[in-house]
């Protein structure tokens, strides 16, 4: 997968750009799920959710999978965070 996602945690160092080795600071890392969270399904929605309220550690594989592909095409239109 492109788009490394750790799925229990949108804080410090979360999400890495795919192709380098630059990593999203706490703020970006948020700015993109919070861009990206009402175009993921109503299940992958309430799971991101329920991690960043803190109610689950982890996403489902299911999830997992749908969040780090809209992360890697939200980052490909938004090249310059």
């Amino acid at each position: 997968m492109a788009a490394l996602f750790n799925p229990g945690t949108w804080q410090g160092t979360a999400i890495r750009i795919p192709g380098t080795k630059k990593t999203l600071s706490e703020k970006q890392s948020a700015q993109v799920v919070h861009a990206i969270l009402p175009a993921l399904s109503a299940n992958a929605s309430n799971q991101v959710r329920r991690v960043m309220d803190g109610e689950v550690e982890t996403l489902t594989y299911t999830a997992h999978v749908e969040v780090a592909s809209m992360i890697e095409g939200y980052l490909k239109r938004v090249p310059n965070l």
